[in-house]
């Protein structure tokens, strides 16, 4: 098994909410994110999948969030932006963009270099 690991970086403002209302300020952060994905097999070249391709999914996933309000995102259907649902979110459609091509086995996102979430499906 062979296992890629690819990261970005993005600044954006979130403020986690209830169905009740807000419970914090918006505050910005500048977030890391770490995107693994798993391949049982290489191809011709050697790769079990092309960097350029997994750049070119990530950056249309990060791009919606670059400076965007993460409340409003698109990418959490409504959800509060807690780095959770963040780190859900990025592997739901990750795993869209790179159908057929490799599985992603697990998406961290760090708000600073102490805290992090990860999403990731069981076995």
């Amino acid at each position: 098994m062979f296992e890629l690991s690819v990261n970005r970086r993005f600044t954006s403002t979130h403020a986690l909410f209830t169905a009740s209302g807000p419970v914090e300020e918006p505050h910005i952060h500048d977030f890391r994110l770490e995107v693994r994905l798993a391949c049982e097999t290489l191809d011709g070249a050697g790769m079990a999948v092309d960097f350029r391709e997994i750049d070119r999914a990530m950056d249309g996933i990060v791009g919606r969030m670059e400076g965007a309000d993460l409340g409003t995102a698109p990418l959490l259907s409504g959800l509060s932006p807690s780095a959770e649902n963040i780190a859900r979110g990025v592997y739901s459609n990750l795993k869209e963009e790179l159908a057929g091509k490799a599985r992603v086995s697990r998406v961290t996102v760090w708000e600073d270099p102490e805290h992090s979430a990860s999403f990731f499906e069981g076995p």
